[in-house]
């Protein structure tokens, strides 16, 4: 498995392993999405991984809405 240069998806990707997840990832080269119910939380780890991107829960209502993945990846493809 190619472990840098993917887009990846990271649910709680703002705290605990899910926060460690998106710091090892970031730190090989990935595009990283991170969601997440803590704005404060996300928000702090925007700071930390600036080129990271962050969705608040509600725009992921659940892993297999494909409509709100497509709209996020949409705007990962614009920055």
């Amino acid at each position: 498995m190619k472990l840098s240069g993917n887009t990846i998806l990271i649910t709680g990707g703002a705290g605990g392993i899910g926060y460690e997840l998106t710091k090892q990832l970031t730190a090989l080269g990935n595009t990283i999405l991170i969601t997440g119910r803590d704005q404060a939380k996300m928000d702090r780890a925007k700071a930390v991984f600036p080129k990271i991107h962050t969705f608040p829960k509600r725009r992921f209502r659940s892993g297999s809405d494909r409509h709100s993945l497509r709209k996020g990846h949409q705007t990962v493809s614009r920055a």
